[in-house]
Parts: C-alpha cells; structure tokens; sequence
C-alpha cells in the first residue's frame, strides 16, 4: 500500500515548515507526551531531553523532529527512509516499544504539529495527510520490530 497523491503532495509541501520548526515540534511533542503519557518516560534515557544553555533542545528531542522531516521529503521515495527505519526500529526493540505505542505516539505528534504550527497552517486536509503519513510509516516500524524479533 503507498500514500495517496494528495497526502504526498502535501507532505513534500510541509517539508520547509517542519524543518523551520524543527526545535519547537520536538519540545512540544515530548513535553505533551509526558504529560499526557507519564507511563512513557521509563522508555527515554531523560538525560537527552536536557536543553542546553543555549535553548537548543536535547538529541531525543531533535531526533524525533528529523524522523518527521526526513520522512515528509522522503514519503514518496521510500528506499531513502531505510536508514532512518533500522535505527529508530533497533533502538524502539531495545525498549519495548509495541505496536500500541503507535496511535498514543500518533495522536501526541498531530495535537504536537497543531500547537506548534497553528490551525491555519495545520488544517483539516494537512492534518489527515500527516495522519496518513504517519500510520504508514508506524505500520513500516511495526512490521520491522517485528521481524526483528523473531
């Protein structure tokens, strides 16, 4: 199965705005998934979500930015993404991460970008294309972890 048209084409679209708001979206996403999700912090080495001096945000932060980034340029040239997929899908094995985790991490990700960008900016058809998006790349993590842990 492969992305509509439509939500590539506006994924590949959001691609500037997400890479411009590429410290915000992490800092947000994470401090609304600990807040709504505590569960989820014995999953985190804590110590990657300290901000510098500067402000810039901790790796995990960043990391989960660029996954979203690489995968809005990348969505419709997949065989780009396979790098990106081994490590996050290695690391997400070594701490449990199960496929139940996806639509918790979704549904953070998408309140996250509305915050971050606005409902202008996010709006109902930009929204339902990063959802698309999302629960693509969450079914190609999955399959991955899977076999990963046969």
């Amino acid at each position: 199965m492969a992305l509509s048209e439509g939500s590539v084409y506006i994924l590949k679209a959001c691609h500037p705005v997400l890479l411009e708001n590429r410290e915000a979206i992490g800092k947000t996403f994470y401090r609304n998934l600990f807040r709504d999700h505590p569960e989820t912090k014995n999953m985190f080495n804590l110590s990657h979500f300290i901000t510098d001096d500067d402000g810039k945000p901790g790796p995990q932060m960043l990391s989960l930015s660029d996954s979203v980034i690489c995968f809005a340029k990348y969505c419709d040239q997949l065989e780009h993404l396979g790098q990106l997929v081994e490590r996050v899908a290695n690391k997400h094995v070594s701490v449990g991460v199960r496929s139940e985790h996806y639509p918790v991490v979704g549904g953070v990700l998408l309140q996250a970008l509305e915050d971050v960008l606005g409902k202008e900016v996010f709006n109902v058809d930009v929204k339902a294309a990063v959802a698309e998006g999302y629960f693509f790349l969450a079914n190609i993590f999955i399959a991955t972890e899977e076999g990963m842990m046969k």
